[in-house]
């Protein structure tokens, strides 16, 4: 609509930082404080820089500055926007690519694997570990991941994201189901167990909250649908979930 001209504002989050190219001649922050899923923060002076850098495309010229509550922003960001200055990236989040499968213990031990370079620091506490130290402490599983190509299916199942942000106990007893399914004669995921599945995430609602679990169900069945092996029917499912989300 702004771009049609049929609107002659935007008011938007931080996210207008995230590479949106649109013909916007001025900036103006309202407030320099966000919450990033975790706690209340102040933006970077990165972050500042990019969004005030949405002003302004091509040959023209765009301007920042601030309004409502928000009376100023400091000399130090001014000068850090205006020079196109940029914080030094001094550490790199790593992992070890080349795991170990022979045993629990041993993808444990490989996982913890440090970097031999200074600058990289060793990823902790990834969602994927924390999945599958539940599963490693689940008894029922103990035998069926003796064998290193369940193990190995495991870490993969370990690597589906929970969009819906649920409870780590949650979120892994969905996964076991998967992992259970992969493991089983017909090695995939049953197609009436996901109709099932999205018949439920289908079924009409007005509130809210509830269109955006939905939403981020449907990401997660995305997500597994393009895993080739996974699912009978893989691409009948993407199509599926595509015309859902529509």
């Amino acid at each position: 609509l702004f771009e049609e001209g049929k609107v002659d504002y935007i008011v938007a989050t931080d996210a207008i930082g995230m590479g949106l190219n649109l013909d916007i001649k001025n900036i103006f922050f309202s407030g320099i404080k966000k919450f990033d899923g975790f706690n209340d923060r102040f933006l970077s002076m990165d972050e500042i820089s990019q969004i005030a850098g949405r002003a302004g495309r091509f040959c023209n010229d765009g301007f920042f500055g601030t309004t409502c509550n928000l009376k100023s922003l400091s000399p130090e960001t001014v000068k850090f926007v205006e020079n196109y200055e940029f914080t030094k990236i001094k550490k790199i989040y790593w992992r070890n690519d080349k795991l170990n499968f022979g045993s629990p213990k041993a993808l444990l031990n490989s996982l913890s694997d440090r970097p031999k370079e200074n600058y990289l620091k060793i990823k902790k506490n990834g969602n994927d570990h924390r999945y599958l130290k539940i599963f490693l402490d689940d008894k029922e599983l103990k035998e069926k991941i003796l064998n290193p190509t369940n193990l190995e299916k495991l870490w993969e199942v370990c690597g589906v994201p929970d969009y819906s942000k649920n409870l780590d106990e949650y979120h892994t007893r969905f996964l076991k189901k998967i992992f259970y399914y992969l493991i089983s004669k017909k090695e995939c995921v049953p197609e009436e167990w996901v109709k099932n599945n999205l018949h439920d995430i289908n079924k009409f609602t007005k509130k809210i909250s509830e269109l955006n679990y939905k939403i981020s169900q449907l990401r997660t069945w995305s997500f597994i649908s393009f895993k080739s092996k996974w699912m009978e029917n893989n691409h009948k499912f993407q199509n599926k979930v595509k015309m859902m989300e529509l």
